[in-house]
């Protein structure tokens, strides 16, 4: 604890820790909009086209008009910036209004163009202001260790104007995502409203391009709205958690930044500075990488698991199922394991596991002399399968029109995902039938097991 409020307050790590949570929150928070209004590409655009205005503002402020004031100088910074991006978002509008390119070539052909004039901009510095062009240089990949106090206040006011907005037109916001209509006939998809959503974009660019750059921009607006999207479906929950995703990869993104370059000094004793932004882009792929693999609903580990269990359910039921029309068959509920063997062939290994999983599940007991013995839980199970199998079936045959030849595949996948209530349906549907198409007896719906 005593070492967390070290770097807090510590006068080199505490602004480019607030500021990159800052800029992580408000990146969240207007990626989540981007991504859904699936406009990815303007971000990336947007990020680009500030770079020349960018330089210009650098340029009146220190070569013009000689301006003394950091402060004042990083607002007219801003300013070209701001006045940059708007023109470029204004003339990719009018391309594609008037279809002159589409909106992916005409955004595509304005981020190539605001990049090349910024670097003929900052190359044309290089001799005459070299000072000037070291700062701007550094704007490309982002250079948050030399962030001081002044700039965390100017971005927790940035922050807080673009978080206030989003939160007061969240209902405006979430009509024009999701129900266009609503929106129409409310009055809410206007002109105004699409200029706010640009200007919260800028807003967003501007305040973190000092810490991500201009090349790595993009990736925070666009990790932690994936990332925050593969793990709730709720708007409202989907911008916290994008927020504090991204707000916590920027806090880890400055930590590593601090700690490798420590940590390569005590070992080598040569300093080696370590970007921060491409470190916050990296802790951002990570936590991306990691909600892809163990997201509850959406993750791939998850879902490898939940397919490893269903196939083996599947197995265990198809087991149970054979072994309840052999005993049916014979009028026994007891089966030899080479009884089984014959009617389900596997592996020795695999078949014992099987058995395993059989007896702990409490479907069959094991006798003596190498007998399997059916619980009552068992030949329930067995006779429900068999029974939504053979309605199934019937179903295909009366009602979808399919041959009963080609029933029965289709009828072997189903039996394992058919609820209650889908069998109280087909029940309904084909009118508690007795016989499937191949006239054998389909079992009643009851729950005594041993009598069809």
């Amino acid at each position: 604890m005593e070492a967390l409020e070290s770097l807090f307050l510590d006068p080199v790590l505490r602004g480019p820790l607030f500021a990159c949570a800052l800029m992580g929150a408000l990146g969240g928070v207007i990626g989540v909009l981007v991504v859904f209004r699936r406009q990815s590409l303007v971000g990336e655009t947007l990020s680009h086209a500030c770079y020349p205005g960018m330089v210009i503002g650098a340029i009146l402020a220190g070569a013009v008009f000689h301006i003394a004031s950091p402060t004042v100088t990083t607002l007219i910074t801003f300013v070209g910036a701001a006045g940059s991006a708007l023109l470029a978002a204004k003339a990719a509008h009018w391309l594609v209004k008037h279809r002159y390119a589409s909106s992916d070539a005409a955004l595509s052909c304005l981020l190539s163009f605001s990049f090349a004039t910024g670097l003929l901009l900052i190359s044309a510095l290089q001799s005459v202001y070299p000072a000037l062009w070291r700062s701007l240089q550094s704007l490309l990949m982002g250079q948050a260790a030399t962030m001081r106090d002044r700039y965390v206040l100017l971005s927790f006011v940035l922050s807080t104007v673009g978080l206030g907005l989003v939160v007061l037109c969240q209902r405006s916001l979430k009509a024009t995502l999701f129900d266009t209509d609503f929106a129409t006939l409310s009055h809410l998809t206007n002109r105004g409203l699409e200029w706010m959503f640009l200007a919260l974009l800028v807003l967003t660019v501007i305040v973190s391009i000092r810490l991500m750059g201009v090349v790595l921009l993009s990736s925070i607006l666009i990790f932690p709205a994936v990332s925050a999207r593969l793990l709730t479906s709720n708007f409202e929950k989907l911008l916290k958690i994008a927020a504090a995703i991204g707000c916590l990869c920027g806090f880890v993104g400055v930590l590593l930044s601090h700690q490798c370059a420590i940590f390569v000094q005590n070992a080598t004793g040569h300093a080696l500075w370590l970007p921060t932004g491409p470190l916050i882009a990296l802790s951002l792929t990570g936590c991306f990488c990691a909600v892809l693999l163990f997201s509850p609903s959406e993750g791939l580990i998850v879902r490898m698991w939940r397919r490893r269990v269903f196939v083996r359910r599947c197995q265990i039921e198809n087991i149970i199922k054979l072994m309840w029309k052999e005993c049916f068959r014979t009028d026994r509920w007891t089966i030899a394991v080479g009884e089984l063997h014959e009617i389900f062939p596997l592996p020795r290994r695999s078949m014992k596991t099987l058995l395993r999983r059989l007896v702990s599940s409490g479907f069959v007991r094991i006798l003596p002399h190498g007998l399997l013995e059916m619980t009552p839980r068992g030949m329930y199970t067995g006779k429900k399968l068999v029974r939504l199998h053979r309605l199934w079936e019937l179903y295909l045959v009366e009602c979808c029109g399919m041959p009963k030849e080609r029933v029965h595949p289709r009828a072997e996948e189903m039996e394992h995902i058919l609820t209650p209530e889908v069998e109280a349906e087909l029940t309904r549907v084909l009118e508690n039938p007795s016989f499937d198409p191949h006239k054998q007896p389909i079992p009643s719906a009851d729950t005594e097991a041993l009598h069809v």
